[in-house]
């Protein structure tokens, strides 16, 4: 039995560079992130002329609405799947085992966290085109006008930063949910989750007090006195969630980091 321990201590046993565990999450995600936040614009852009053009010939809108969250919802789950599967896989390969669960990690990330998120983010479009057209109704504007409104705010500076915003915290959240599912998944003796914060003047002083610390596999951080397993966690609010690019290292007592 001492031998047995001894060798599975040994195969565990790794030397782990807080940096560049970090940069190479940071890398992997970011890879993600650019194309949903292509895909997003290009969502963005239709929707909103779509719903010019409709609103310029005096068409309901309500088709559209359906219709859209339709193709959001396909574009998220694609999305998830994606990332799920490639930090899964890396997930695997850092703690030598190799199992496949992603179908299962996915459909669960999905279920729990797809559709409201999917539902706000056009019910939120939707108010921003409403309240142009009644701005706009204010100043006695025309339908023509007010469509060529809806149509420059698809090309807005506002709307390049929500679909930036929504691929970077998606791409994070999906990818942290999918570190943690595979490392419960292991069953590996003593395994404890370490925080590591980006250092620089843009993170934010609740996750600054946590960088560093380590809690067991199955036990929460106290995140600007919110509970979360992992950075993305939604029970961490907004506060905690949006932009975050804090990742965790998985650890071992036997583990040496450097």
């Amino acid at each position: 039995m001492k031998v047995a321990t001894k060798q599975i201590r040994n195969t565990l046993r790794r030397r782990i560079s807080r940096r560049k565990e970090f940069q190479e999450q940071t890398r992997l995600r970011k890879n993600y992130e650019k194309k949903f936040r292509k895909q997003l614009l290009e969502f963005f852009k239709n929707f909103l002329n779509e719903y010019a053009s409709l609103y310029e010939n005096n068409v309901p809108t309500s088709k559209l609405i359906l219709d859209q969250q339709n193709i959001l919802f396909q574009l998220f789950a694609q999305h998830y799947s994606t990332v799920i599967r490639a930090f899964g896989t890396r997930m695997l390969e850092m703690l030598q085992k190799n199992e496949e669960q992603f179908e299962i990690i996915y459909q669960e990330y999905l279920r729990e966290n797809g559709g409201t998120k999917i539902v706000g983010i056009v019910e939120t479009t939707r108010r921003s085109i409403v309240k142009i057209i009644e701005d706009n109704l204010e100043e006695n504007e025309g339908q023509v006008v007010i469509a060529n409104r809806i149509r420059q705010y698809a090309d807005s500076s506002y709307t390049r930063y929500r679909a930036n915003t929504i691929a970077r915290t998606e791409t994070h959240n999906a990818a942290s949910f999918a570190n943690q599912k595979i490392a419960e998944s292991q069953a590996i003796p003593n395994l404890k989750k370490q925080w590591s914060t980006t250092q620089d003047d843009r993170s934010r002083d609740i996750h600054l007090a946590v960088n560093g610390q380590k809690v067991g596999l199955d036990e929460d951080f106290i995140v600007g006195g919110m509970p979360m397993s992992y950075p993305g966690d939604p029970r961490g609010g907004a506060k905690n969630v949006i932009n975050c690019r804090c990742v965790l290292l998985y650890i071992t007592d036997d583990d040496e980091i450097i």
